[in-house]
């Protein structure tokens, strides 16, 4: 099922949160013009690495969660990052990227 033009909730939600955060959005855009620059077709698990590595240093920081049931937050972090549509994410990086160079 599609959300808000996204593949699904997952994939949607990242992109808000990355658009939102100014360095994230920025590292984001910096993938996305080196694979733009390099010809590559894409590189979504670059991407993955910068979302996954910050919740879980969030999570290891104790920001994330105080207490009662970390396992089970970990669990469904995992099970929802793997739902992200990585590639349709820096596909969307890129087309962006791709218009900057147009103009």
């Amino acid at each position: 099922m599609t959300y808000n033009g996204w593949t699904n909730y997952e994939t949607w939600l990242v992109d808000v949160w990355l658009t939102n955060d100014e360095d994230y959005n920025k590292q984001a855009e910096q993938i996305a013009q080196m694979v733009f620059d390099a010809g590559i077709d894409n590189r979504p698990d670059k991407l993955e690495e910068l979302v996954t590595g910050y919740i879980f240093l969030w999570y290891e920081s104790g920001n994330l969660w105080d207490g009662g049931f970390p396992g089970l937050v970990v669990d469904l972090l995992k099970s929802a990052l793997e739902s992200v549509n990585w590639k349709e994410l820096i596909d969307a990086f890129s087309f962006t990227i791709a218009g900057q160079t147009d103009n």
